[in-house]
């Protein structure tokens, strides 16, 4: 039987909530195995051949047989060999095949603990923890740092692949009306339709923490802004070590002689994270902030006060 200090480790939340970030610092750990998003629609099929329809993609129950294969077999490390052959067009796909296949191999051997870093699971989670046994880590990030990374990177979303999903739409109940205002609304501006998303997918979490209270949740910002002290509290409760190595690793990513903004690219992860956390509240004009506050509130205050605004 697996336990809950034993389980599958799912982290997850609204995408650009340091999701990543998260990631590498619990990934530091040598007893854990990183597996990079399954459910986006660009992941590997040597990694998980399953081919997941829509971003945001809400399992249905039951769950179709070849995506519980697929996921069992991500957590059991177990590359698709076949699968991901039959895409190898270049040097360059062989060798990141070479290095993915090496990479479960050897996380198979050492008998890891699978961390499963996706925040494109977000509307999956509780479906995943019910049927993969997993423990969940939800973290949030404040709407104004959500709306301005997506803008400031140029990242649309198309709410037909929410509109389209009944399992979404049962999800959402009421709130599913935002979904549409945020395709009708925000087709020709980013800021408006990147307002709605947030406002869906934090609806969602508002529901999580509800009818889930044994996921863990965490807010970006608290992480940010003393990360050693907030660190230590999740490797506490997800029965993971928290060492000299793990305040390497954070002193590493998030130490204050980092650069306090990132370049226009979303791998990047080294930050001075409590700096980067303030500025990142700051990037959008006033009009755009009071703008932003209208659409998200009221499901913004079941997160972030009036003075964190």
């Amino acid at each position: 039987m697996v336990t809950a200090l034993h389980a599958p480790i799912l982290v997850t939340g609204s995408h650009r909530s340091g999701t990543t970030w998260i990631g590498k610092i619990l990934g530091a750990d040598p007893s854990v195995g990183v597996i990079h998003e399954p459910f986006t629609r660009t992941c590997r099929p040597g990694i998980f051949p399953y081919r997941i329809p829509y971003w945001y993609y809400r399992m249905p129950v039951p769950p179709p047989a070849d995506l519980v294969e697929a996921y069992e077999n991500v957590l059991g490390f177990r590359y698709a060999y076949g699968a991901e052959l039959r895409t190898v067009r270049s040097p360059h796909d062989l060798g990141r095949m070479v290095r993915d296949a090496g990479r479960f191999a050897l996380y198979r051997t050492q008998k890891r603990r699978p961390l499963v870093k996706d925040p494109l699971a977000l509307l999956s989670a509780d479906r995943i923890a019910a049927v993969f046994h997993s423990s969940v880590l939800v973290t949030t990030r404040h709407p104004l740092a959500f709306v301005s990374s997506l803008t400031r990177l140029g990242w649309r979303f198309d709410f037909n692949d929410l509109l389209v999903q009944q399992d979404v739409m049962e999800l959402l109940g009421d709130a599913a009306e935002d979904a549409v205002l945020g395709r009708k609304l925000g087709a020709d501006d980013p800021i408006v339709e990147a307002a709605y998303l947030w406002k869906l997918l934090h609806r969602v979490i508002a529901r999580y923490r509800e009818t889930h209270p044994e996921f863990l949740f965490v807010r970006y910002e608290d992480l940010a802004r003393d990360p050693g002290t907030r660190f230590a509290e999740i490797f506490s409760r997800l029965g993971l070590t928290f060492g000299d190595r793990i305040r390497k690793q954070i002193d590493f990513l998030s130490g204050e002689d980092n650069p306090s903004e990132r370049d226009n690219d979303p791998r990047v992860t080294r930050v001075a994270s409590s700096v980067h956390a303030e500025k990142s509240l700051r990037r959008l004009s006033d009009e755009d902030r009071d703008r932003v506050r209208r659409i998200v509130d009221p499901v913004a205050s079941l997160y972030y006060s009036d003075q964190e605004w």
